[in-house]
């Protein structure tokens, strides 16, 4: 596996420059808050992570803003420099700007999936005073899909506000999976966070539990259904690109990606990174999906031979005029390359 030279966006700077880290461990209780995944739980909580890891793994986690901040303050704790509790702090500033103040209000927009993409239903735009009306509205439209294990929906909250010469200014989007604030967006002057700071991003760099050859799923509801996909290689189990998997495209086409950066499932909407409810397969698989089994069993948890088949496949899809295309192997041109 050819790791891309834009790797280091991935990874801090103080790491990339070589600045020591300090790492730390991390108890199954605060993993439980963050991951569904048990594997993920039980593994982590026998890891040592660096601090940077463990941060980002809290900021893009799809829980509520409240709860990230006081995961941070029981990090911080016992922590002899402060790292978490400055974290903890710029989370509850982020907080204090969902109050609103005279004149300001709040644009609710919702997004439904269609089995395609997400679309904007223009019929459920709507401003609002208070929050508490807001989510009085959200639920109403949740009450619809009862049915629904997650709901279809994505909502997004734009906060207005008067600029002070006469027109109204948009500088805060929080957006909200179910009725919890998970996630915001800043774009007017950055008083206290680098404007990044807890906006939805899928890309999460951790070490995983997994080995070639292993099925799992790929559970990022509501961005995209549920799928799943064949670990070809785990690598160091450090590099952002090293977790590579192989998986179905909307299209039917079997393509490789980087599991870390949320190349599975199909990047629809990103959200949140995969790896929150990563698990091992267990089961019959559906039909369009069942050569995922024909793959595991040709791998037999050898990743020198899932990195082969990633050459392969890599060298498939490249060419000298185009260069790298991920345009992906049809069912008959997998299995000529597993014998």
């Amino acid at each position: 596996m050819q790791t891309p030279p834009e790797w280091g966006y991935f990874v801090p700077k103080d790491i990339r420059i070589g600045r020591r880290t300090i790492k730390t461990k991390v108890n199954d209780s605060i993993l439980k808050e963050l991951f569904s995944s048990s594997e993920m739980v039980s593994y982590l909580a026998s890891q040592s992570l660096e601090q940077w890891q463990v941060e980002y793994a809290i900021m893009r986690a799809p829980i509520s803003l409240e709860q990230k901040r006081d995961l941070f303050l029981s990090l911080g704790k016992e922590e002899a420099t402060p790292f978490f509790v400055p974290k903890a702090q710029n989370i509850q500033r982020l907080l204090y700007e969902t109050q609103l103040k005279q004149g300001e209000f709040l644009y609710l927009k919702c997004y439904e999936d269609n089995g395609e993409h997400f679309v904007l239903d223009e019929n459920k735009l709507k401003p609002f005073l208070t929050w508490d009306r807001l989510f009085g509205c959200i639920r109403e439209y949740l009450e619809d899909e009862k049915g629904e294990e997650i709901s279809p929906y994505l909502f997004h909250a734009e906060k207005w506000s008067p600029d002070g010469k006469g027109e109204l200014k948009n500088d805060y989007d929080f957006h909200i999976l179910g009725t919890e604030i998970c996630y915001a967006d800043y774009y007017g002057s950055s008083r206290h966070l680098e404007k990044d700071y807890c906006s939805m991003n899928p890309d999460l760099n951790l070490p995983v539990p997994f080995h070639a050859g292993d099925i799992v799923t790929i559970d990022c509801r509501p961005a995209a259904p549920v799928s799943h996909v064949v670990i070809l290689e785990v690598g160091d189990n450090w590099d952002c690109c090293c977790l590579q998997a192989l998986g179905r495209g909307k299209d039917g086409r079997w393509k490789i990606g980087a599991v870390k950066h949320a190349d599975f499932p199909p990047r629809r909407w990103p959200i949140f990174s995969p790896l929150y409810r990563i698990t091992t397969f267990c089961g019959q698989l559906p039909e369009e999906e069942r050569l995922l089994e024909t793959v595991s069993r040709y791998i037999e948890g050898n990743e020198k031979k899932g990195a082969a088949l990633w050459e392969a496949i890599h060298r498939f899809n490249f060419t000298e005029q185009r260069g790298w295309y991920n345009k992906g192997l049809s069912n008959r041109q997998l299995r000529k390359m597993l014998k």
